[in-house]
């Protein structure tokens, strides 16, 4: 019973550590600015889950957040490193063996003129490369050494997930298609509205939307609308940006969209008195 308690990597010792503690890990993800889901593939030894060149600053740390003694960090982080080189090992350079030649009278004078000039150019190229490393040497002692902190780095690594995402959910709106015959239209709340549809003269769905929440509706055919607001809703009809049709104190008693866009429109003002106006538009 007590093998099976011991832990079997760093990864499992430092997890129990932290449990042991009470310490939670969507806290330490908080106050560290590090992604959740980085700090879970770190206690499930996932290595390969967290880019190459932030898993050992993620690690150091998410173990700052442990109480534990400098020694017993120290002595963890050296296990990391072991751990570390067992799932992503360093490169290595292969060196392989040449099989010697024999070389004819000709090929022996060639190469004693070369090992005549050899030295020359040798003299020349080191000549060159001290000049050239000593004015490399002089730009970098003038430059200025900028710290990039934990944060700094957790940031532009969750700043490049986002705009990943971004651009993959963009693309895939962009390219939708909308069939033939088909309507599509996409709703963006202006404020609190609520609102009935009838797709294709026979499905009826009811919505409450909240401000800034988006809606998107397909239909065979025809999409049919009773909007509680009319300066509520923004419409985006087949991809054409359409915009609020009514103003406040109006409701759009209809509205009839198809794949030709909106063909059909009425909206009613509500007065204090029980009286209304209604007004018709065709598109």
């Amino acid at each position: 019973m007590e093998e099976q308690n011991i832990p079997q990597n760093v990864f499992e010792k430092v997890k129990r550590i932290r449990e042991s503690n009470l310490l939670d890990l969507k806290d330490i993800a908080k106050k560290s600015r590090i992604q959740l889901q980085y700090l879970e593939a770190i206690e499930s030894g996932n290595l390969s889950a967290v880019p190459d060149v932030y898993d050992k600053l993620f690690f150091q740390t998410y173990l700052s957040f442990l109480p534990l003694k400098e020694d017993e960090k120290k002595e963890i982080l050296n296990e990391f490193q072991i751990e570390r080189l067992k799932i992503k090992p360093e490169k290595t350079t292969t060196i392989r063996n040449l099989k010697s030649v024999e070389l004819d009278q000709s090929d022996v004078k060639r190469y004693k003129n070369l090992f005549i000039a050899l030295p020359v150019l040798m003299v020349i190229t080191i000549i060159g490369f001290l000049a050239f490393n000593s004015e490399s040497n002089k730009v970098e002692t003038e430059a200025t050494i900028e710290e990039i902190s934990i944060y700094d780095v957790v940031n532009q690594v969750t700043k490049r997930d986002s705009l990943l995402a971004d651009s993959i959910k963009k693309a895939a709106e962009k390219n939708r298609p909308v069939a033939s015959g088909k309507v599509t239209v996409e709703l963006d709340a202006a404020e609190q509205t609520w609102l009935r549809v009838v797709a294709d003269h026979a499905d009826t769905s009811e919505y409450l939307l909240k401000k800034e929440e988006k809606l998107r509706l397909d239909a065979d055919s025809t999409l049919e609308f009773l909007v509680g607001k009319a300066n509520g809703i923004s419409f985006t009809v087949n991809g054409k940006k359409i915009g609020i049709l009514g103003r406040s104190g109006q409701v759009i008693s209809y509205l009839k969209a198809t794949a030709n866009g909106v063909v059909s429109k009425r909206t009613k003002t509500i007065q204090k008195k029980e009286t209304s106006n209604d007004s018709l538009s065709t598109q």
